[in-house]
């Protein structure tokens, strides 16, 4: 089935795959003439759009889905998104798709041949003409031709060809940016695409042996680049992929593998052939995995325990080693196998939690809690609160319901925030204790303020100026326990962030509007200052608000003598003015 790519793309498609803003910006890159050297050819539209960089761009139909696809090198295309560089190259597409359609109106009508149909009719002297001479301006196209031709007719492969070949597509020799890493990693690809198609024609001794050369290349080459993020890994796992493949064909030497595999686990700055225990299992078998755990073990035996308290600095070697370790273990299935890996490293609250999870998981509630014990004991002045958390849970379960209250209650003491605020409530209101607990977190609270306080009048000179009395925490509790009034007083007494102050207002709207009224002037200059224009919408809802509050006072009067002292305040920010202006409020 031919697939006409008229039948998907049109200027609606355009703007429903863009949205409305990258639309717009695409359209002004068209109409700039930013698109360079587009292509239409096989049902795939490329191009170059020339930005704040050159980004490379294609759009084309997927002949087994039948959907459009694309992809550019650009920031949002690198996330899948339909950007503003594919929509000027569509826009350019249709142009081009138009003017062809008007030169051939009122004409006699002329066969127009393809491209392939184009070349299918040259003599095979010119075809060769034609491919030396592009072959002469591009290097990469040229190696592309060598890597091909290093199959010989006898059916024998030169591998020292395609082995220089994979060099002179990885490696770098200066330096690749951001803006080249498209173009470099579209050359890569081609040459992976040359070893698929060798591994389809039966080479897999060879290939085996190619992939790990081009991934040697590919450790080299990332030290020679930005951040290539997405390209990368996705080039890698593409290599491994075809060298499992390889592999499984190639039936190698099962020891040899394992120690080649084992060899590039532990080293690799990439973590290239990451969990091969259980990637290669298949091709690896009973012997080959032996072999494996026999290296891990005796690495393994040979790293030093870490306890508490023991300060350890990130080793990529001991890192690597233990996820080796744990994968091994996970194929087995033990746990106390795999508790005791982790048992190497105890040098953060983290390390104790993992374990506790792991007996947890395995259904060994015991173990879990006294795991979470110790680990709360060895970091007891400074705990870590998602193991303080897990310990909690885990007296609870046990019936120990005081025993976590009060593990709950240390912790907010120590860290009086609303986040702990919230655990103590959750857990106090398992047990139908709350509001016990609940006067007792905000008399910890307002006693902390009372400190501050104090410490604030003994303050002298400039410290002065770095004590500010804030309320947010104790306004926050009152608002979520329902005592508004409460919360305002506090909010007046010590102040509070904007947002609580909003909140605040919106709560008294109904009983005390003259208080929200005071808010909401009070905080639409700050919103307005912020110079955008979401803060500009923000600020319209506002002086909605102020309207409907001055109408029901009584005093609807006031409000436009409110708007024209805006005005004159604001009357620089055209964005804003121009919002005022739409409104109609009186």
């Amino acid at each position: 089935m031919k697939l006409d790519l008229r039948s998907y793309i049109s200027e609606f498609t355009l703007r429903r795959l863009a949205g409305a803003q990258n639309y717009r910006r695409g359209y002004e890159y068209f109409q700039e003439e930013r698109v360079r050297s587009l292509t239409e050819k096989n049902g795939s539209i490329t191009a170059s759009v020339q930005g704040t960089g050159k980004y490379r761009l294609q759009i084309k139909i997927d002949r087994v889905s039948a959907e459009l696809e694309f992809s550019c090198s650009c920031v949002m295309g690198a996330e899948g998104k339909f950007c503003k560089h594919l929509v000027a190259a569509g826009l350019q597409w249709l142009a081009k798709q138009k003017g062809s359609a008007g030169k051939q109106s009122g004409r006699k009508k002329v066969e127009t041949l393809s491209v392939p149909e184009w070349l299918a009719r040259q003599k095979k002297a010119v075809l060769i003409d034609f491919i030396l001479e592009h072959a002469d301006d591009d290097d990469d196209f040229w190696n592309w031709l060598e890597m091909h031709s290093s199959l010989r007719d006898d059916g024998t492969i030169d591998m020292e060809r395609l082995t220089k070949g994979l060099d002179n597509a990885i490696l770098i020799e200066d330096f690749v940016d951001y803006h080249d890493t498209y173009d470099y990693f579209s050359k890569v690809e081609s040459a992976i695409e040359i070893l698929e198609r060798l591994l389809n024609k039966g080479y897999a001794q060879e290939v085996m042996e190619l992939t790990e050369h081009a991934l040697s290349n590919i450790e080299q080459a990332v030290h020679s680049m930005d951040d290539a993020g997405v390209y990368m890994q996705d080039t890698i796992s593409e290599l491994v992929d075809i060298h499992h493949s390889a592999c499984k064909k190639a039936r190698p030497e099962r020891k040899h593998l394992a120690r080649r595999l084992f060899d590039w686990e532990l080293k690799s700055d990439c973590d290239m052939f990451s969990r091969a225990a259980e990637t290669y299992a298949d091709v690896l078998g009973k012997e080959g995995l032996a072999e494996y755990r026999r290296l891990a073990e005796k690495a393994w035996t040979a790293v030093k325990p870490l306890g508490p308290g023991e300060k350890s600095q990130f080793d990529s070697y001991r890192y690597r080693l233990r996820h080796i370790m744990e994968t091994l273990a996970r194929r087995e299935g033990d746990v106390d196998v795999l508790a005791d890996i982790k048992k190497r490293d105890l040098t953060r609250p983290a390390c104790f939690l993992e374990i506790a999870q792991l007996y947890l998981e395995a259904g060994r509630d015991d173990d879990a809690l006294q795991w979470a014990e110790r680990g709360v004991r060895a970091f007891e002045t400074d705990p870590d609160t998602r193991l303080v958390d897990f310990l909690a849970g885990a007296y609870h379960k046990k019936g120990l319901h005081d025993k976590a209250l009060d593990l709950l209650w240390a912790s907010f003491t120590r860290n009086p925030g609303i986040e702990r605020y919230h655990c103590l409530r959750s857990h106090a209101k398992r047990t139908r204790q709350w509001m016990q607990w609940r006067d007792k977190a905000v008399a910890l609270i307002r006693g902390f303020l009372a400190q501050k306080k104090a410490s604030m009048n003994r303050s002298k000179g400039p410290m002065r100026l770095y004590n500010r009395l804030d309320h947010s925490l104790l306004v926050q509790v009152l608002l979520e326990e329902d005592d508004v009034d409460s919360a305002w007083s506090e909010a007046k007494a010590g102040g509070c962030s904007e947002a609580l102050w909003m909140q605040l207002a919106l709560h008294r709207e109904k009983t005390n509007p003259e208080d929200s009224l005071s808010v909401y002037q009070q905080q639409i200059e700050p919103v307005i200052n912020r110079k955008t224009n979401d803060a500009y919408q923000e600020a319209m809802k506002l002086l909605g608000k102020i309207r409907d509050i001055m109408i029901r006072l009584g005093r609807e009067h006031e409000f436009e003598a409110y708007l024209q002292a805006l005005n004159s305040e604001h009357n620089r920010k055209r964005n804003f003015m121009k919002l005022l202006e739409k409104k109609k409020w009186i």
